[in-house]
């Protein structure tokens, strides 16, 4: 149970950058008379501009969707 990075991918251009990553988050949520499994497929992307020599996130997007049952 936990998380793990499935894929990651990304590129530059110039002073711009995006990085992309698929995970797989597994586990159980508990919260007062709820108790269920969790399985889903999660990604991430982010923007990047070089300011002065430096990289800074200038957009991130994070969203989950219930994983395929087998």
């Amino acid at each position: 149970m936990g998380s793990e990075l499935t894929r990651r991918t990304g590129a530059t251009s110039g002073d711009l950058a995006w990085v992309a990553s698929e995970g797989r988050t597994r586990g159980r949520y508990k919260d007062r008379d709820i108790d269920r499994d969790i399985d889903r497929i999660t990604t991430e992307t982010m923007i990047l501009r070089r300011v002065g020599g430096v990289w800074r996130i200038v957009h991130v997007h994070w969203s989950s969707r219930a994983a395929a049952e087998h």
